[in-house]
């Protein structure tokens, strides 16, 4: 009987350690598709990229567009003339959406997930940033001489249908009392991020 015991604890033992392992893995390739978007994105930045990570305190109206929307129709302009593999309309499913809005939530308690993901670039905490916006002495002009001339926002990317659909938030703010950004739909199309279509967008 103490035999049998001492090989179940065993074999629970190692059913966690492949459990543990599996998510590492896991945890390991999303890492890496989240690094190749990023840098999709920001690798021609001809600056460091300088940023906060976007963490959405309600996301209640983002699931409400969501819901309301649906299908999204391909662009038929600039970088989406000719040839493309992304599909003339893509309709979001209640559970793709309920994974979306479940996936940012999680995001949003987990800081510093970027860390190390971006090349060329330099993330800056809250309390640094409003030391400087919210100092008269300092403001934007202290930030472009300091840091750069855009600060920019964003969140984990939410990546769906096998790494070929993903929806991200991205704001930037540049000159004093001016900036913009809100989530958008991208699709890989030939192996490159594209935007697809936003899905809410806001303008200062």
């Amino acid at each position: 009987m103490k035999n049998l015991q001492m090989h179940n604890s065993g074999s629970a033992k190692i059913v966690f350690a492949i459990f543990l392992v599996c998510i590492g893995f896991s945890a390991l390739g999303q890492n890496k598709e989240q690094a190749a978007f990023l840098n999709q994105l920001f690798g021609k930045h001809p600056e460091t990229v300088v940023y906060q990570e976007y963490q959405p305190i309600d996301l209640s109206d983002l699931k409400k567009t969501l819901t309301r929307q649906k299908t999204y129709i391909r662009p038929d302009y600039g970088e989406w003339r000719g040839n493309t593999s992304a599909p003339a309309r893509i309709s979001l499913s209640k559970t793709e959406i309920d994974f979306v809005i479940a996936e940012l939530s999680v995001a949003g308690k987990q800081a510093n997930w970027s860390k190390g993901l971006i090349r060329n670039s330099r993330q800056v905490s809250t309390k640094e940033v409003d030391s400087i916006f919210l100092n008269r002495n300092k403001g934007y002009p202290y930030f472009k001489r300091k840091y750069g001339s855009v600060l920019y926002h964003f969140s984990k990317p939410v990546f769906l249908r096998n790494n070929t659909v993903c929806v991200f938030y991205k704001g930037t703010s540049g000159q004093p009392e001016s900036g913009g950004g809100g989530f958008s739909l991208y699709v890989k199309d030939n192996g490159v991020w594209k935007t697809y279509r936003f899905i809410t967008m806001w303008i200062s």
